[in-house]
């Protein structure tokens, strides 16, 4: 049986038997492979000479520390004393559960050597600009010298740019200009129609409090317009944009003017309801029940639609 002991205890015994009554002892040990060396003092004992004789402790007080970062080695020590040829044993030495091993590890081992080799690329990808360099923090000119961070990369005003154009749940600004249908912000960086959908609520100013309903957002001016006016015209007021809830139908077809009941009825009336008028120039497309025109077109001689007219279905 291989016997255990921790890493750089110095102050136990392992077991070994031989004939009764054996001294001058002679101890070597190899541990995990390296030369064989010779115990310094061997301090090796009989246990009992008359209740267990034969059985005999040896102090392990050399080449108990592992080496190499290991977390386990195995010690083979050869024992022999005066008059007897000696035999063999392992011990294993494992882990001590200081954290002194770990530490090394961590400080001047393996894992050092893992991120010395990582900072050493020197480059991180950071997609929109952020940090294209890294300096290592070994000295202390490097720690004056770090690279800075970019502006609006880790700060309040980035992150809720960055969340408003992923989320759209809250956005707040200050509007440059507008009329009474649409408010202007410079800052106001998201595509066209964007905000279409969603509710613009004023929160200075004379119309303060005055909540309307984003019909259109054009990016090139940074123009939304509302319905319905307010009271008075946008200025400089501070406002605020929620997301609403709303018909993911409409959502998904960039409208707001059909609920998903309608877009149904519609989609549903023009493949698969009466069609009338195609050699006239106007067609007629009625509902699947044939209770009501659904859309009325104008086309040519091939049947293509150059102008419609979509009659509205109630919900």
């Amino acid at each position: 049986m291989t016997q255990r002991m921790e890493s750089g205890v110095t102050d136990q015994f392992v077991y070994f038997d031989a004939p009764p009554g054996l001294g001058t002892w002679v101890v070597f040990g190899s541990l995990d492979g390296a030369a064989a060396a010779a115990f310094t003092t061997p301090t090796v004992n009989e246990t009992d000479s008359t209740n267990m004789p034969g059985a005999y402790e040896l102090l392990l007080d050399e080449q108990t520390t592992l080496t190499g970062g290991n977390s386990t080695e195995v010690l083979k020590l050869y024992i022999s004393a005066a008059g007897w040829a000696g035999k063999s044993i392992e011990v294993e030495i494992f882990a001590d559960s200081s954290g002194t091993l770990l530490t090394d590890w961590l400080e001047g081992g393996r894992l050092d050597n893992i991120l010395d080799a990582r900072m050493a690329e020197a480059s991180i990808d950071t997609t929109g600009g952020a940090v294209d360099s890294v300096t290592l923090a070994d000295t202390v000119t490097n720690l004056t010298n770090l690279p800075s961070i970019p502006a609006n990369w880790l700060t309040a005003a980035g992150i809720a740019i960055d969340a408003g154009a992923k989320i759209r749940g809250s956005i707040t600004g200050t509007s440059d200009s507008g009329s009474t249908t649409t408010m202007v912000d410079n800052a106001r960086t998201e595509a066209d129609g964007y905000w279409k959908g969603a509710a613009i609520r004023f929160t200075s100013g004379n119309i303060d409090g005055q909540t309307r309903i984003i019909t259109g957002f054009v990016a090139s001016s940074d123009t939304i317009t509302f319905s319905p006016p307010t009271t008075s015209a946008v200025t400089t007021q501070t406002y605020e944009i929620v997301e609403l809830i709303v018909d993911p139908w409409t959502r998904i077809l960039g409208n707001t003017t059909y609920s998903a009941s309608a877009i149904m009825q519609i989609a549903a009336g023009t493949s698969g309801g009466k069609m009338s008028g195609l050699a006239t120039g106007t067609v007629t497309m009625r509902d699947l029940e044939d209770a009501a025109n659904m859309v009325v077109g104008t086309v040519d001689a091939d049947g293509n639609r150059s102008a419609i007219t979509i009659i509205a279905p109630a919900d």
